[in-house]
């Protein structure tokens, strides 16, 4: 059987031998394996970046190479036989990989990595509901609808080599959770578990505008299993929370939010009241930036990409964060990312940063995209992360003078009860 797949990607992709060979070098996109479904796909998935020559796309454009790497990839093969499911950065090697995802503090740029998070895991979901054809015998649309939890153990030196992989774990009527897994050193499932986190798809149906079935994800082995179960649970916490946002639900009562916010117009008021309590109004801590989006952040759907909305605003918070604080943050965690709506191109994309939450040593910033559309006279809001941040000291307690600042820290503090359990 496999000397069958393989002579069958030899003529699909019209590679010589030699060829196969030097494709397996800088950042790469390795085999993953057959996922198991409802089905058996035949899938022989090579990992992006094993030979520095393998590269065929520019960084120049906007995204990073590994992404546009793995968006050749699926383009060339509809059918999604030979999508990568993985990635290998050979940043010990390949010194012009390297320059792309180094940071001020001569780490890796995580802002980079999630980046490629949301390009790999769209291939895995994307080869996952290749066959599932409309009408018009087309695949359906993919849309990213949330992100669950990311964290990463420790810094990440841009000298060590790193293994990015995904998987289908859990799948819904039209949904599918799609587990990335990435590891220190050159290959798969043996090197430091370094990060996990969970993107959640949504099929839908290109000729309807209406979610699409997708292949019911079957677990076997026992981890499997346990992955299946874990899957079900996050999604349904995602459904609730959606539910709160589109309801603005909230669990705090009226007094307790009219207290925050009558203690934050005092502030306004005196403000040297804070001096001595070490207080500072949340609305002081805000950063802004907007961004005209280009052809180049557009995704197969004609939407902006999501890696680029998550990479922007993680860097703004970093930005924040490192203003408030006055020393070099260092990522703890994105408690989450919600995308409420697609995002047409062309729009502006206004980003709004604040502390909304500080703890001991750590600050608790949330960013929202607002998307604007001027020839339209239409905003709303499409996206919204949290991202914690160790900072090595102690921060301004951050005071709230809204009612939407003190629903925003609030919520913050649930949420990171729920990740530290403080």
């Amino acid at each position: 059987m496999a000397a069958m797949l393989f002579h069958r990607l030899l003529q699909r992709r019209s590679l010589t031998p030699d060829r196969i060979s030097s494709l397996c070098s800088a950042a790469q996109i390795l085999p993953s394996g057959i996922l198991r479904a409802t089905r058996q796909r035949n899938s022989a998935n090579w990992a992006v970046g094993e030979v520095a020559d393998a590269w065929k796309a520019s960084s120049k454009t906007g995204k990073s190479t590994v992404t546009q790497e793995l968006w050749r990839r699926r383009e060339a093969d509809s059918s999604g036989v030979g999508s990568a499911h993985a990635v290998a950065y050979r940043f010990a090697t390949s010194l012009a990989l390297r320059d792309e995802y180094v940071g001020n503090s001569g780490k890796v740029l995580v802002g980079r990595l999630l980046e490629d998070f949301d390009a790999l895991a769209g291939n895995v979901a994307f080869d996952w509901c290749s066959d599932t054809l409309d009408v018009n015998g087309k695949p359906p649309l993919l849309v990213t609808a949330a992100v669950d939890r990311i964290s990463i153990s420790r810094p990440l030196l841009v000298t060590e080599d790193l293994f990015l992989t995904g998987r289908v774990i859990w799948t819904g009527n039209s949904s599918m959770l799609v587990r990335m897994s990435m590891r220190a050193g050159r290959r798969p499932s043996v090197g430091e578990l370094l990060s996990e986190a969970d993107f959640v798809y949504v099929a839908v149906d290109r000729s309807t505008n209406r979610t699409a079935k997708v292949h019911q994800f079957v677990p076997e082995t026992p981890e499997d299993k346990e992955l299946f179960v874990h899957g079900a649970n996050a999604a349904e916490v995602q459904k609730q929370r959606r539910k709160q946002i589109n309801t603005s639900e909230f669990s705090a009562d009226a007094a307790t939010i009219k207290a925050m916010v009558q203690e934050g117009d005092a502030l306004a008021e005196l403000p040297n009241s804070g001096r001595d309590s070490n207080k500072m109004l949340i609305c002081r801590t805000a950063l802004e930036s907007t961004i005209l989006s280009k052809p180049q952040d557009l995704n197969t759907a004609g939407n902006v990409f999501g890696g680029m909305l998550m990479r922007n605003c993680y860097e703004l918070a970093f930005s924040t964060c490192f203003a408030f604080s006055g020393r070099t943050p260092k990522f703890k965690e994105i408690m989450e990312f919600v995308f409420e709506r697609p995002v047409p191109g062309g729009s502006l994309l206004r980003l709004k940063s604040r502390v909304v939450y500080t703890i001991g040593h750590d600050v608790c910033v949330e960013v929202a995209c607002l998307v604007i559309q001027p020839e339209k006279k239409h905003t709303f809001r499409a996206n919204r992360i949290l991202v914690i941040y160790g900072t090595g000291g102690e921060n301004p307690e951050v005071v709230p003078n809204s009612f939407n600042e003190a629903q925003g820290k609030l919520d913050a503090i649930e949420q990171y009860k729920e990740s530290f359990g403080e």
